[in-house]
Parts: C-alpha cells; sequence; structure tokens
C-alpha cells in the first residue's frame, strides 16, 4: 500500500512538471512570434511606407534578436532580393573534351566564331612544341575530332593548346602504352 502511494504521489509530480512544461512553452512560442504595428518604424512622417514590401524592411528586431533589415536601408530594398546579374547563356571558347582512341587522341572544341583561324598544337610539360595537329578555319561542327597519332609521341604528359584571334585555350592529356 505505501508502494503505491509513493507511485501515484511520484506520478502525480511528473504530470504537473509536463503540465507547466508545456505551459511555459506556448507562452513563450506565442509571444515570440507576435509582430505589432509599434515596432514598424516610422523615421518621419515623409518616410512612411508605400508599400507592404516597404514595411517588412523596415521592421525592428524581432523578440529572437533576428534582424529583419537594417533600418539605415529601409529605402534600398533592391539590395536585399535576389537577382540575375549575370548571363548564363553567354558561349565561350572551350574544349569540349580530349579523348583516347586505340592509336589516335582526339580533340574537340566548341568555338564562338568558327570564321578566325586556329592553331592546334601540342607541347611537352618543358613548354617545348612537340607538334603541329592544325592551322586555318576550323571545321564549323563542334563533333568534329582534331586528330593526333599516338605513334608520333613517346610516353608521358602532353598539352594541347587552341590558339586563335582572342583566345588561348589548353588542355592536358596522357599518352602511356
Amino acid at each position: 500500500m505505501i508502494l503505491q502511494v509513493k507511485l501515484i504521489s511520484k506520478l502525480y509530480i511528473v504530470l504537473i512538471l509536463l503540465f507547466a512544461f508545456h505551459f511555459s512553452f506556448a507562452i513563450s512560442k506565442s509571444q515570440s512570434s507576435k509582430v505589432t504595428i509599434n515596432e514598424i518604424i516610422f523615421l518621419n512622417n515623409t518616410d512612411k511606407p508605400k508599400s507592404f514590401l516597404e514595411i517588412i524592411f523596415q521592421l525592428k528586431d524581432s523578440n529572437t534578436g533576428t534582424k529583419i533589415a537594417p533600418k539605415k536601408d529601409a529605402g534600398k530594398q533592391k539590395s536585399y532580393l535576389n537577382s540575375v546579374s549575370e548571363d548564363t547563356t553567354k558561349k565561350e571558347n572551350k574544349i569540349t573534351s580530349v579523348r583516347e582512341s586505340s592509336d589516335k587522341i582526339l580533340l574537340y572544341i566548341d568555338l564562338i566564331d568558327y570564321d578566325q583561324r586556329i592553331q592546334i598544337s601540342v607541347f611537352n610539360l618543358l613548354g617545348k612544341k612537340v607538334l603541329d595537329v592544325f592551322e586555318g578555319l576550323p571545321y564549323k561542327d563542334p563533333d568534329y575530332a582534331y586528330e593526333v597519332s599516338k605513334a608520333n609521341l613517346p610516353n608521358g604528359v602532353y598539352l594541347f593548346i587552341v590558339l586563335g584571334k582572342n583566345f588561348k585555350l589548353r588542355e592536358k592529356f596522357v599518352i602511356s602504352r
């Protein structure tokens, strides 16, 4: 009997603590999520917000200490908005890939202007030109492969250098047999 009374009293204490914790959590949650009209900053009568967006940028620090927007930048809403400043559709000159077949190394390039002369050469890592691959107007197909025979090169690390009027491209490749 005494054991039952002790267990029941402990159960009541646990229930009271849980209720108190739940009640205090609900109060603190409701207080921190409210924003009242008194929290809106008006610098003077001429600076009253004209739109909902301006009101948002003029809110004071919230009860959680999180700053929504600094008071001095209230007129500069655009600085807080994400904007695309770069054009991602710009095409650029690039070496799309260097592939190896059984007896050749294949170079694929994609250019902005195919009407300019280019020069493709192979250099070793010491900077010495080892082989001239192509010189003249490039083929207008980006799927065209400029070929280098492996038989002409000993084992080692090499660089493809593509020179144009306004650009220089380079890509490393390895010969190992």
